[in-house]
């Protein structure tokens, strides 16, 4: 009767970790790769996921609304919000031309 190799998971295992490296180097480099980009992945997602804010601050497209649309006023503001600007014009002055 053929020996299956050592009995436990954990010796049986390395056992097929040094086969493997023995029968079909590529394919157990090719893990190795992979494993380190996995890990690689999985620390720049958590580092990523800790810097940035939960809630995004800015829109992937923008809306342009009217200074004085009534919809204006509900928009949300923060402090890091980029300035309003009226389409590179400044707002409008009324000049009082009467004389008194």
């Amino acid at each position: 009767m053929a020996s299956g190799g050592p009995r436990g998971i954990i010796p049986q295992l390395r056992y097929q970790w040094k086969q493997g490296w023995i029968q079909i180097p590529e394919v157990m480099g090719g893990l190795a790769h992979f494993a380190v980009g996995a890990v690689g992945i999985l620390v720049w997602t958590h580092y990523y996921s800790k810097i940035e804010n939960k809630t995004r601050q800015f829109k992937h497209h923008y809306t342009i609304m009217r200074p004085d649309d009534p919809k204006a006023e509900k928009v949300k503001r923060n402090e890091r919000s980029p300035p309003i600007t009226y389409g590179g014009l400044r707002k409008a002055t009324c000049y009082d031309t009467s004389e008194s």
